[in-house]
């Protein structure tokens, strides 16, 4: 009787020979079968570090988006906030109001360094609020020493003291006649 070894196809050893030589062509033959080789081992190592060095940078980078736009999304509220009250008033108090624009506690909070600043303009429209919102440089962008700035422009109401008289469908009661 033969021993094969089931791999390659070829007699190891025969029954006539001594038992220690087929007890080592018989490991040797299930060794080359049941195991990795360290080639292998380096090479699955290799891709399973870069596979998740890029992902952790992935999930780094994703994260900074998402904390940016939060920022830039408290940033939009505010300012619409701030325009939305400002257009609502009377020139004369536009102006003290332009100069005296405080940030909300709950802009402040999440945005503790930024800064608001309002500028009102005259053009052919009539009289133009130009807000914008600046906050500090996302770690990333520091070495570009980049901030965020959000920029709402508006235009003041033409409210006067003496146009009290319009109804509820903006057309004065004396042309309505």
């Amino acid at each position: 009787m033969t021993l094969i070894c089931r791999s390659e196809k070829q007699p190891l050893a025969t029954f006539g020979e001594p038992t220690w030589r087929r007890q080592v062509v018989r490991s040797a033959c299930s060794a080359s079968r049941a195991g990795y080789t360290i080639i292998e081992l380096v090479v699955a190592c290799g891709l399973l570090v870069s596979v998740m060095s890029i992902s952790g940078t992935l999930v780094y980078r994703t994260d900074l988006v998402w904390r940016d736009t939060a920022k830039y999304r408290v940033s939009m509220n505010e300012l619409s906030n701030q325009l939305e009250e400002l257009t609502q008033l009377s020139p004369a108090e536009l102006d003290a109001r332009v100069n005296d624009l405080k940030l909300s506690k709950h802009c402040r909070e999440l945005l503790p360094e930024a800064t608001l600043t309002a500028v009102l303009v005259q053009d052919n429209l009539g009289k133009r609020i130009d807000l914008s919102l600046s906050w500090g440089a996302v770690v990333l962008e520091k070495r570009d020493g980049v901030g965020k700035v959000v920029r709402l422009s508006g235009w003041a109401s033409d409210f006067r003291e003496d146009d009290v008289s319009n109804d509820e469908f903006g057309k004065d009661k004396d042309s309505a006649s």
